[in-house]
C-alpha cells in the first residue's frame, strides 16, 4: 500500500449561531463537530442526541502527532487549535 502524506490540511467544522442551532435541533453524526459562531460553543455528536440535549465540550485533548486541542469558549477571536502539524481553525 502507497503512504500519503498530508502537509496541509484544512477541517470545516459545521457552524452556525446559537440560535439557529437550537431552533433546527439537528442530530449531529457520530463524531461530527457543531459550532456556535456567536457564543464560541463546541459540541460533538454521537448520531443519536439532538442540539439541545448534546452537552459542550470544555476542555482539552492530546492531538495527533503530540499536539493538543483547547478550546477558549470566551475569546473574541477566531479560535485557533495547534494540533500536531496541523492548526485548527474555527470562526
Amino acid at each position: 500500500m502507497a503512504q500519503t502524506t498530508v502537509r496541509n490540511m484544512r477541517i470545516l467544522v459545521r457552524r452556525d449561531e446559537a440560535q439557529l442551532w437550537s431552533d433546527n435541533n439537528p442530530v449531529l453524526l457520530k463524531g461530527e463537530m457543531g459550532y456556535e459562531m456567536d457564543a464560541r460553543g463546541l459540541k460533538f455528536g454521537d448520531g443519536v442526541t439532538q442540539w439541545q440535549k448534546l452537552p459542550y465540550f470544555m476542555g482539552g485533548f492530546d492531538g495527533i502527532d503530540g499536539g493538543s486541542v483547547t478550546i477558549d469558549k470566551d475569546s473574541t477571536h477566531p479560535t485557533r487549535w495547534p494540533w500536531g502539524n496541523y492548526e485548527v481553525v474555527v470562526g
